[in-house]
């Protein structure tokens, strides 16, 4: 409806006013793309952030990037020093740590060799999961004397 009209009252106006009117939505455009928009851009993605952070972010963003490092510098041998893992389960049970293993070269990789645990598969939620054990109990209790053991759920 907008454009109808505008194009009937243009119509009304003549030549001279089109030529005016079409000037003037140029001249808007330019100025609302290289001035407007440039100016919200820098307010928000420089001024803004360098204002908000403080000491605490700056400690926080350390903080982070020296745990990707971290992360990045892991090897697999400098860790079988510090974790008193008798087995790795992960190592002979888990697919993804062989797939690992095939491609180092991959970020992903570090991550998947940087888990290691004595536990495999499920079992590890349910001893991690302390009112697994105590259901355990509270089924022996109940049942004592019989011969069968039933786990609660």
């Amino acid at each position: 409806f907008f454009a109808y009209y505008s194009v009937l009252f243009g119509y009304t106006q003549g030549i001279a006013w089109q030529r005016q009117y079409v000037f003037a939505c140029v001249v808007q455009m330019i100025v609302e793309v290289f001035i407007n928009e440039t100016l919200e851009v820098t307010w928000m993605h420089f001024c803004v952030p360098s204002i908000v952070v403080s000491s605490e972010m700056q400690k926080a963003i350390a903080l982070i990037e020296e745990v990707i490092d971290r992360i990045c510098a892991f090897s697999p041998q400098s860790l079988k020093d510090e974790v008193p893992c008798l087995i790795n389960a992960p190592e002979y049970l888990f697919i993804s740590t062989r797939v690992a293993k095939s491609f180092p070269h991959l970020m992903e990789s570090i991550f998947v060799r940087a888990f290691i645990t004595h536990l495999p598969g499920t079992i590890s939620k349910l001893w991690m999961d302390r009112t697994w054990f105590s259901d355990i109990k509270l089924a022996l209790v109940r049942t004592r004397g019989t011969r069968t053991m039933r786990i609660a759920s």
